[in-house]
């Protein structure tokens, strides 16, 4: 831990490997390291790339920019890519974890080139730590004079803990042989966990003592002579143990490539398509978990949880899988469709495609001569397609004749593949359980596709051009799944729908007056099995209150997202849609709902009778005015108010029909779970509670983190927040409201003392105001709550014009933005504190890394306490015309690494060369950007001297010259 803390490593980018055979707990390790070094341990950015053997450096890069980003990146040119990561990363310290590197190539030139480019751009102190099984590459990737971290196994005692949790579940009392045996197993693991975990998650379903001493016995036959191998047999012994239809399960999985995030409802769709599963209950899945075949992965946007397979556990699955299942790795194709003979494509089953690391649309086409051998495919399976699609075929007969090899075929993936049509002879593949044809972009699908008789799952999501289904489609009588979410342009859903008894997920219903041809909203009422989420679209066309009720979706206890919504630009009918949506009355199971564009005055009723609900949104509710008090969702951690441009009141501790114990739980604490609350665009809303309160609770919002308000303008009071508020974030609303929130936060601390005590005081991290009118400063009774303050943006605040005498209470103050206050102009009065209640010293912020300044016309300088910010690493300054020179004492700042000078004309003049006059207070920093045009990409240090322009000029003529002399030459030959 000392060498990634420490900043005085010869290379300010120490490579740190941690080395290990497979299974031992390298990823583990360093994932824990990574969660536990934070922005307090100095690192600005974290990163997490998983590597395997695909060590390709646009693929690594484009993976390190959405780490970075938390978002989906396009597919880009190397050279676009690098320089988008390096304005991410640039002049700052971060820590970055490549995860399990294979590529043993003993010039790991592509390793060569990303270290490079991470010496360009990174700060004293950045680390990379590398897990690999190969002792090659960690030699080779170290940095100098660092040791390679090589793990052993759990000691003894501690692989029996684990063993025992597992196994024995926590019971006391299993017999003596039973434990005897077990702990000659647990000995054989060597103190490799996953091992470990695998053994004891396949003994605990075997209660027989001789069953445990069958699997010791053979354990013992395998020996550990060479341990990777040794390791794998073992993980072999629990494979072999598995009832034969997990066997399948688990063997099916090597389709997927090494660190493929693993959705169970997807892989459970494709066992049951496989016939290895008779449902979709999941099960299997658990089992296959709960005995460490899976590994917890990540966990998307909307709280759905991944599952991976360890690379061992992969290896396994490829193995036990043989020459039935293959996955094709496109990066190589040439290379892995050699590896394929005609004999053992013969033999192939299950097929997928790898794209990772290919971008070319030209490249990406599906080789038809290998789907000409593999005729008993079962299985077509795309992953990792890049935003240009893939190409099945350039003509319909090409499509036609590869559906024709394919014809046994169970599960197909043509996801992503920007498809304008679907091949008719689709119908061809009448075997056909699972289509995925998501993320494509025909209109329509064909007729034929309704011939597909034994189909169970067709995804079309995120179809955005698709405009209707096929009308025969209600008449695949095994359709379980009808995946429609992201479909906006869809108009309507077949009349019939209720024909499909079996369906039990359908996330998209589309209320629609197209006479025969659209279903009626009451068709739910018989698809008694439907579950997770439900979007039903249009409800403005819908009047009948009788017909909404026949929906009966209190019936439905499997639904847990609930999304309503209206066309706000052509609902006007507040009462019908009262009505409507008091007959849409949801089980009371629901643990999200939404609603949207919904013209009632007034909430439904059955509101207060969704007890489990945790997400609630009200979006776009142009006439709703006062909000019941939501005290009896003691569950609810995220409340969305957005658009109520009528709303008044928020009821605060108002008591609805409860039992007594539930009365006693909402006095006590008003939303007790409540952890993010949003309130955007509600310019009439103007309290939290009406006169008639019957009690205000002791306690509101006591778990919440985040707070953001937004275009609220009439709002003047916060309720008292919990000490666990984190973020807050206040944006067109009064400056009164801005003082309120010093009221709301809990008491400042009053002593030094206090400050390093654990009493109960605001831990609040980032503070944001925009667009805050009325008032010149900031409030100074607020600013004693801040002491653990990170990061302060103020922006188009007008009125500002100065920031306040409390500053110097922000001791925590890491980062500190000022953007577009036109009557900004000097940072004077926050160089001191007045008052007897000052316990801090008038000088800068010491842990102050980042300071930005953009558009302040009227600041004539930088603030002088800036001079006593040690840390300080990063300046910006972007069209602050005032600031003519930069201070001298800018040059003592020794830490700081970057400035960036944005339409500054003069004072870039000033920094330009070695002879401008504030050359000297610039010299030292590594990077300076200078540029008179936004984005700023252009380094001034790269930009060519005056001299160097003026001989540029010089030769200009004689270019010119020269070029009309040529034209001239060209224009002779062509007369002749």
């Amino acid at each position: 831990m000392d060498i990634l803390l420490s900043t005085n490593h010869a290379e300010k980018v120490a490579v740190v490997p941690i080395i290990g055979i497979g299974g031992l707990g390298k990823t583990a390790l360093a994932q824990l390291i990574y969660n536990d070094l934070g922005e307090s341990s100095g690192f600005q950015i974290k990163i997490w790339v998983c590597v395997s053997n695909n060590f390709d450096e646009k693929l690594l890069v484009k993976k390190m920019l959405e780490c970075v980003t938390k978002e989906e990146v396009k597919d880009l040119e190397l050279g676009t890519l690098k320089h988008k990561l390096k304005e991410e990363m640039e002049s700052k310290r971060f820590l970055l974890v490549l995860d399990d590197v294979w590529d043993d190539d003993v010039d790991l030139r592509n390793w060569d080139r990303l270290r490079d480019f991470l010496l360009g751009v990174a700060t004293v102190g950045s680390r990379v730590i590398i897990t690999t099984r190969i002792g090659e590459v960690a030699e080779r990737m170290a940095s100098s004079g660092i040791k390679p971290q090589e793990l052993q196994g759990l000691p003894e005692k501690e692989s029996w803990d684990l063993f025992e949790m597992i196994a024995f579940h926590g019971e006391e009392g299993r017999g003596e042989v039973h434990v005897k045996v077990a702990k000659e197993i647990v000995n054989k693991c060597v103190g490799v966990p996953l091992v470990i975990r695998a053994m004891a998650g396949t003994l605990a379903s075997k209660k027989h003592v001789d069953d445990w001493v069958t699997i010791r016995d053979k354990q013992v036959m395998i020996g550990m002579h060479d341990k990777q191998q040794g390791i794998l047999a073992t993980l072999r012994l629990s494979y072999d143990n598995l009832p034969s239809h997990l066997r399948h399960c688990f063997a099916y999985c090597s389709l997927f490539p090494k660190d493929y995030n693993i959705v169970p409802e997807t892989v459970v769709q494709l066992w049951v398509a496989q016939g290895y599963v008779d449902d979709e209950s999941g099960e299997y899945f658990r089992s296959l978990l709960s005995r460490s075949f899976f590994q917890e992965g990540e966990n998307d946007t909307s709280g759905n949880v991944s599952y991976r397979m360890h690379d061992l556990m992969h290896d396994l699955a490829v193995i036990v899988a043989g020459e039935e299942s293959f996955t094709l790795d496109v990066l190589n194709l040439t290379a892995a469709i050699i590896r394929l003979d005609k004999a053992k494509v013969d033999k192939l089953r299950h097929l997928s495609f790898d794209f990772a690391g290919k971008s070319e649309r030209k490249n990406l086409a599906i080789p038809t001569c290998l789907l000409k051998e593999a005729t008993r495919l079962r299985t077509f399976w795309l992953t990792n397609i890049p935003d240009g699609g893939f190409s099945l075929g350039e003509s319909e007969w090409q499509q036609r004749l590869i559906f024709s090899y394919m014809t046994r075929l169970r599960a197909l993936s043509l996801r992503s593949g920007r498809m304008k049509s679907i091949p008719t002879c689709i119908y061809k593949l009448r075997h056909l359980r699972y289509l995925d044809l998501s993320d494509n972009d025909m209109e329509t699908l064909p007729d034929e596709i309704t011939r597909l008789v034994n189909l169970q799952v067709l995804l079309l999501e995120f179809c955005s051009y698709l405009r209707e289904l096929p009308s025969d489609i209600t008449k695949l009588p095994d359709l379980s799944v009808l995946g429609l979410d992201g479909c906006t342009s869809l108009t309507h859903i077949p009349v019939g729908i209720h024909r499909l008894c079996r369906l039990h997920r359908l996330n998209l219903f589309v209320v629609a007056v197209e006479g025969n041809r659209a279903a009626r909203i009451s068709e739910l009422n018989r698809l008694g099995n439907l579950g997770g989420n439900l979007l039903i679209r249009g409800l403005e066309l819908l009047e009948d209150k009788c017909e909404a009720e026949e929906a009966n979706l209190e019936e439905k206890n499997m639904i847990r997202s609930l999304v309503l919504e209206w066309d706000s630009r052509t609902s006007s009918n507040g009462a019908a849609d009262e009505m409507v949506l008091e007959a849409l009355r949801p089980n009371a199971n629901l643990e999200q709902l939404w609603l949207g564009g919904y013209s009632g005055t007034k909430l439904p009723s059955w509101l207060s009778s969704l007890t489990s609900v945790v997400s609630i949104q009200l979006g776009r509710c142009g006439k709703l005015r006062i909000l019941p008090a939501f005290d009896p969702f003691v569950s609810l951690a995220d409340l969305r108010l957005v658009n109520l441009p009528n709303l008044q009141y928020i009821l605060v501790g108002t008591p609805l029909t409860l039992s007594s114990s539930s009365s006693a739980a909402a006095a006590a604490a008003f939303l007790p779970s409540l952890q993010s609350l949003e309130i955007r665009g509600c310019p009439n809303l103007e309290r939290w509670a009406t006169e008639e309160t019957e009690y205000v609770p002791k306690s509101i919002f006591p778990s919440l983190s985040k707070l953001v308000i937004e275009h609220c303008m009439k709002l003047v009071h916060i309720p008292p927040l919990s000490a666990h508020v984190e973020h807050v974030e206040l944006g067109k609303v009064t400056s009164e409201l801005v003082v309120k929130l010093a009221t709301a936060l809990p008491p400042p601390p009053l002593t030094e003392a206090e400050l390093t005590t654990t009493a109960a005081h605001s831990v609040l991290k980032s503070l944001r105001l925009q667009g805050i009118s009325g008032t010149e400063l900031l409030p100074q009774q607020l600013l004693p709550h801040l002491t653990s303050l990170h990061t302060l943006s103020i922006a188009n605040c007008q009125d500002f014009i100065t920031l306040s005498p409390a500053m110097p209470y922000l001791i925590s103050l890491q980062k500190l933005s000022i953007l577009d206050c036109c009557a900004f102009g000097s940072f004077d009065r926050g160089d001191g504190v007045s008052g007897e209640s000052a316990v801090l010293p008038a000088c800068g912020f010491p842990s102050l890394h980042y300071f930005y300044i953009s558009w302040l016309p009227k600041l004539g300088s930088l603030p002088e306490w800036l001079q006593h910010s040690p840390n300080l690493k990063e300046l910006k300054i972007v069209k602050c015309d005032g600031i003519t020179c930069l201070p001298h004492w800018l040059a003592k700042l020794t830490a700081l690494e970057s400035l960036e000078l944005n339409l500054c004309f003069e004072l870039s003049q000033r920094c330009r060369s070695s002879e401008a006059e504030d050359w000297p207070n610039v010299a030292h920093i590594k990077n300076l950007k200078l540029s008179d045009h936004e984005p700023s990409s252009l380094g001034g240090r790269t930009r060519p001297s005056l001299c160097d322009q003026i001989q540029q000029c010089v030769y200009l003529p004689i270019m010119l010259c020269v070029l009309a002399c040529a034209v001239r030459a060209l224009q002779h030959r062509a007369r002749n």
